[in-house]
């Protein structure tokens, strides 16, 4: 212990242009004797000793080199404080991991709320918009262009589910996959609404194929079903709609 609290009072006492290199240099050295010692809680003091310390980007310009202090740091603000890991990522425009905090922070927030049944429009209203601004933010990496698609869609398919839960009174959509979304409106009737959803997501004709077949056989609607079936040019055939009829 003694060692680290001479590195890193060694590196407070520091002074001036030569004595701020000298700083982070005990800073650094205390870091990874810290590191090397498999002691998380050491590593802690140490983290927090120099947070205390430096401003925020020279701070992080020493941690996040360290995958073992960065993990640890994040791990600590992501519970305690996640407005200061947001700051962090934000200052060194780190987007993809601020979109990523972003999409789980809304998430787990979301999650409580439904698990609590106050989900309300207001937080889906920010869960929509924290998955858009997450979209964004991966748009800036080339190597992040589904993870962008990915969250636009659902922030997308949540006001579309909102919005037709409205419309036709069921409470039974805003969170489900799309493919169950779809479902639930053929199985309830709601045909020319699942429709519009399917062309406006772009569900190819095999995949929406099934759902109808699926849906139609869960709600008991054998005549809907042999209409189905009956179509001219099936993606999927007839086979399948005798499959979902027997099930």
């Amino acid at each position: 212990i003694e060692v680290f609290e001479a590195d890193l009072l060694g590196g407070v006492a520091g002074g001036g242009a030569e004595g701020g290199s000298a700083a982070e240099d005990a800073a650094a050295r205390a870091l990874r004797k810290a590191i090397e010692s498999g002691d998380t809680d050491l590593v802690y003091l140490v983290l927090f000793h120099m947070y205390r310390t430096r401003p925020l980007q020279a701070f992080w310009s020493l941690v996040s080199g360290r995958t073992l202090a960065k993990n640890l740091f994040t791990k600590y603000c992501a519970a305690k404080e996640p407005e200061l890991l947001e700051t962090l990522l934000v200052t060194t425009g780190q987007v993809v991991e601020l979109a990523d905090l972003q999409v789980a922070r809304a998430l787990g927030a979301w999650a409580d709320a439904h698990a609590g049944h106050t989900a309300s429009e207001q937080e889906l209203t920010k869960l929509a918009t924290a998955l858009t601004n997450a979209s964004h933010q991966y748009a800036a990496s080339r190597d992040h262009v589904f993870q962008s698609k990915a969250a636009s869609e659902a922030a997308t398919l949540l006001k579309e589910q909102a919005r037709l839960e409205k419309e036709t009174g069921q409470a039974l959509l805003v969170g489900t996959p799309l493919t169950a979304t779809l479902r639930q409106l053929v199985r309830t009737g709601q045909h020319k609404a699942a429709a519009a959803l399917r062309k406006q997501f772009g569900v190819t004709d095999k995949a929406w194929a099934w759902v109808r077949a699926r849906a139609l056989a869960e709600a008991r609607d054998w005549e809907g079903l042999e209409g189905l079936a009956a179509e001219k040019r099936s993606p999927i055939g007839w086979a399948p709609y005798l499959e979902v009829a027997r099930t």
